[in-house]
């Protein structure tokens, strides 16, 4: 559970080898613990951003559910914040990154139960407008400006795309896999192979 800088010049990896799960980072001087888990926590999927600066990752509390707390750690000096989001994990096969940086590293977006995205200037979370149905994957456009949504509704997966300056929410006219098909074989995942068009 591991990932580097976009200059490899540091790794930021999980240590759940005691009973208090640790974030920690790598550098050829050696390892620094940004963050320790209390008691029975776990830490999973460590993701920087572009710019080498933040750290996001989940933390499981532990019981029956299944959901992660995301945290963001500044590297520079440890600040932590708890973003308010959850997203679906589970402690015994590790967990997907429903989670992804802008190219600007200003925002993460965070596909869980609530699509939301954490903005590290104004420091809050910001829930995405589904314009009806439940929402599965989404992702950043290359240049941030825009995130592609897949929205489940009785009938299909549509695509829906979420202009963050405007703040509003739009109907890609791109339509997938049927519900059930699309719960049977896992989320559907939008990617972004051009600033215009999205493929799943």
């Amino acid at each position: 559970d591991r990932n580097v800088t976009a200059d490899l010049s540091m790794e930021a990896y999980a240590d759940n080898s005691s009973s208090m799960g640790k974030l920690m980072v790598h550098k050829s001087t050696g390892d620094t613990v940004l963050f320790t888990a209390e008691s029975d926590m776990k830490v999973y999927g460590p993701v920087w951003s572009p710019d080498g600066k933040y750290i996001a990752f989940q933390v499981f509390e532990g019981g029956d559910t299944a959901l992660m707390k995301v945290f963001v750690c500044r590297f520079s000096d440890g600040k932590l914040w708890d973003t308010g989001a959850t997203v679906y994990g589970t402690r015994y096969y590790g967990t997907l990154r429903y989670y992804q940086w802008n190219s600007g590293s200003s925002k993460l977006l965070i596909c869980g139960p609530i699509p939301s995205f954490w903005d590290v200037k104004a420091e809050s979370l910001a829930t995405l407008p589904l314009g009806g149905g439940s929402s599965g994957m989404a992702a950043f456009s290359q240049d941030g400006s825009k995130i592609a949504i897949a929205v489940l509704t009785q009938t299909a997966v549509s695509i829906r795309v979420y202009n963050v300056a405007a703040g509003t929410t739009a109907d890609s006219g791109k339509v997938t896999i049927p519900a059930d098909n699309g719960m049977n074989s896992g989320p559907v995942q939008p990617f972004w192979i051009s600033e215009s068009e999205i493929v799943t």
